[in-house]
């Protein structure tokens, strides 16, 4: 049966699965409004619930969109890992932007970063715009909030003042602050450009250092 009353039970709780950090950790859920990856979710993991029969107002209220796609599905977290004994981490430092946080989890993945380690101020990972952007890459890639010495990979922190990147056996790359960098201290990695722009943003800038680390010889 079709829903439309924005008072209903299940709105209210899909909209507090998508604004509320505390509410999807207290639920161990999140809330999914994309067709397509709610499809390559389902392939490896049933939804809780799964909403697609609701009135236009209601989607618009459950997803926050003016155009939504008509869908709406909550599924499990993915639990968190452990990362000890990985090869190749990525270390995220109060990265803020949930659109750098879901690029840099995707490139991760793609460039076979094997875990993702959340340090103290980072935004949440599954809120609605960085989990767009990741693709659900935490469904697939180990990830864990932490400290440092939840890893034993070698540290390298990305830095304006470092070296230029080169292959590494091992390595935990340090990807910090949109504004501030990373104050940890370890040996520095850097990308050599040219031209008027003083730098990268954190989402181009981790991702070219991943490749580096990993493939460049």
């Amino acid at each position: 049966m079709e829903i439309t009353s924005l008072d209903n039970p299940l709105v209210k709780h899909f909209v507090k699965l998508r604004t509320q950090r505390s509410y999807r950790e207290e639920n161990n859920s999140l809330l999914v409004t994309s067709k397509k990856l709610v499809e390559e979710l389902r392939c490896h993991s049933t939804p809780k619930r799964i909403l697609d029969e609701a009135s236009e107002a209601v989607f618009k209220k459950i997803t926050g969109q003016p155009s939504p796609e008509g869908i709406a599905a909550e599924f499990s977290m993915p639990p968190p890992s452990s990362l000890m004994g990985l090869d190749y981490v990525l270390v995220l430092d109060r990265v803020m932007d949930p659109g750098n946080m879901g690029m840099l989890l995707r490139s991760a993945l793609a460039l076979g970063f094997e875990g993702v380690l959340f340090l103290e101020g980072c935004c949440d990972p599954f809120n609605e715009k960085a989990l767009s952007a990741a693709r659900g890459a935490l469904f697939h890639l180990p990830y864990r909030f932490g400290t440092l010495e939840d890893i034993d990979a070698p540290l390298l922190v990305a830095d304006l003042e470092g070296e230029p990147p080169s292959f590494q056996k091992r390595c935990a790359l340090v990807l910090g602050n949109e504004a501030q960098g990373s104050d940890i201290s370890a040996a520095k990695v850097t990308i050599p450009h040219k031209g008027a722009m003083e730098s990268l943003n954190v989402a181009a800038a981790g991702s070219i250092l991943m490749y580096n680390l990993r493939y460049e010889r």
